[in-house]
């Protein structure tokens, strides 16, 4: 017994003849038989986020908003540190100086006094050694610094000389009496020979 099995024909796109194997191009006119992909149905539209209420009813009423909240509290001041206790130290007593160390005290203050009077008097009697200045016929300057503790001061020299006081007063001197002037009362002292070179000595003496 045969079975008669029903096979679904393909028709050519073309020229509509019917074919019993799927083939790629038709045998009669040689169309080409790609089918077309079957398309994805288009999505669904989005729904709509404001719908329009339907006429006569009246919209809903939007939700509260919620009541703003309070700002945080701040948090609580720390307390202020408790002063420090006060340290009670043990002190000694001032100890009074006794007699015997004021005595000291004085007589060395006493000592220093005498000490620095008998320097100054011993520093105003000392005289300076004698002095020898070469002088020419040019005008010598003298240096009066080293003599102005001296009370007087004699020049005396082998030949005839001539001096000027202060730089005005000119004075002749002789070799055999010389000269004698008060350095402190003077400001400059200037000296000359006559003739020739000759040496002067400047002799400190007391009043």
């Amino acid at each position: 017994m045969i079975l008669e099995t029903s096979i679904a024909l393909l028709r050519c796109t073309a020229c509509d003849r019917g074919h019993y194997v799927p083939v790629r191009f038709c045998p009669f006119c040689g169309a080409d038989q790609a089918r077309r992909k079957a398309e994805s149905p288009p999505p669904p539209p989005p729904p709509e986020v404001h719908a329009q209420p339907p006429v006569g009813i009246p919209p809903e009423p939007p939700p509260p908003e919620p009541p703003p909240e309070d700002p945080p509290a701040p948090p609580p001041a720390e307390p202020e540190p408790a002063p420090p206790k006060p340290v009670w130290t043990m002190r000694r007593p001032p100890q009074r100086r006794g007699r015997l160390v004021r005595l000291r005290q004085a007589v060395l203050a006493l000592a220093a006094i005498v000490g620095l009077a008998a320097l100054a008097l011993a520093r105003r009697d000392v005289v300076p050694a004698p002095t020898r200045v070469e002088v020419g016929p040019a005008w010598t300057a003298v240096a009066l610094k080293s003599f102005r503790n001296v009370a007087l001061l004699r020049l005396t020299a082998d030949g005839a000389f001539s001096l000027r006081l202060d730089g005005e007063r000119v004075q002749r001197v002789s070799p055999s009496s010389g000269a004698t002037v008060r350095p402190k009362t003077l400001r400059s002292l200037e000296l000359r020979s006559g003739r020739g070179p000759i040496t002067v000595t400047l002799t400190p003496r007391g009043e």
